[in-house]
């Protein structure tokens, strides 16, 4: 895939502007106005970063759950030396799939096995509807990397090349916000539940590579997750969803009925809303914080 070579660098034409001297004066974090979401100026993240201003970051990411950083001209260490200011990058779980089939793929392409590559084309470059990541899918509400026993503290993406026609554009649910708005009753019904995580499929809801599909819940394979939990940095109550089988402590109809009701309550205007920090641009860096935001892509 000779293709990749081209996305494995930082894009050209991203121009980082001046002063940016990563300095806790310089540094600014503007509020997006809407339930999540927050720009960073100031800080180039291919310099170093003192303790203070990676201390006021990490606070920011708690505060906001998604962080947006302008016009950052990255390579592959670089992008991972942001991650580490925020904890310990981890490789992707499709990543790991993938490399246990044997099978060489997108996901590949890098240097390094924390990073990897989403993208909408094929092994010929060109562009596909379903490839070894995502495609061109539309992704549905999600929390990455919810199938896996522990999943990571967060997600970061570095944009390199998008498309001009403004699609793909993704829409983030703070679900802090969407547990406070569950009614009293659901509160009480979902309180120490728990679901498995259906590992079979992807985001884009596309049975994975090298995977049986299951014909009855118990062959869904997937760690068991509580409906709620409390986020060990804010101390915050809140809900992640992905594709669930039957918990511990309840039936294939219970799990079903509770799923579609937290989605129905939880995922309404007031918890979600599309991205407000203008269009992304190459040389973008978006962290998303924990479980607590759950992105969702649309395709025009």
């Amino acid at each position: 895939m000779e293709f990749t070579e081209q996305f494995r660098k930082p894009p050209e034409a991203v121009m980082p502007p001046p002063g940016r001297d990563n300095s806790l004066e310089r540094l600014e974090i503007v509020p997006s106005g809407g339930p999540t979401g927050a720009e960073i100026k100031g800080v180039d993240l291919s310099k170093p970063i003192s303790e203070d201003v990676a201390a006021a970051l990490k606070q920011a990411w708690t505060d906001h759950l998604v962080l947006v950083f302008r016009d950052q001209k990255l390579e592959q260490r670089n992008y991972l030396d942001t991650v580490r200011l925020f904890g310990e990058p981890v490789a992707n779980g499709a990543k790991h799939l993938y490399a246990t089939l044997g099978d060489k793929s997108l996901w590949h392409a890098m240097d390094y096995d924390e990073v990897s590559m989403l993208s909408n084309l094929d092994d010929d470059g060109k562009p596909t509807v379903s490839n070894a990541g995502l495609g061109s899918l539309e992704v549905v509400w999600h929390s990455d990397n919810s199938y896996i026993e522990t999943p990571p503290a967060g997600s970061t993406l570095y944009s390199v090349a998008i498309p001009r026609d403004d699609s793909g554009q993704t829409s983030f649910s703070n679900q802090y916000m969407a547990y406070d708005d569950l009614p009293s009753d659901l509160l009480k019904e979902i309180k120490g539940r728990w679901a498995k995580q259906d590992a079979t499929r992807n985001s884009a809801n596309v049975l994975k590579p090298g995977v049986k599909e299951p014909t009855c819940p118990e062959e869904v394979p997937g760690p068991f997750h509580p409906l709620v939990w409390v986020h060990p940095v804010s101390g915050k109550k809140h809900s992640i969803l992905a594709a669930v089988a039957p918990g511990r402590h309840n039936t294939l109809k219970e799990c079903r009925a509770m799923t579609a009701r937290i989605c129905w309550t939880g995922f309404g205007p007031t918890q979600r809303k599309p991205n407000t920090l203008g269009p992304i641009n190459g040389g973008w860096v978006i962290l998303l914080f924990g479980k607590t935001v759950v992105p969702c892509t649309d395709v025009k």
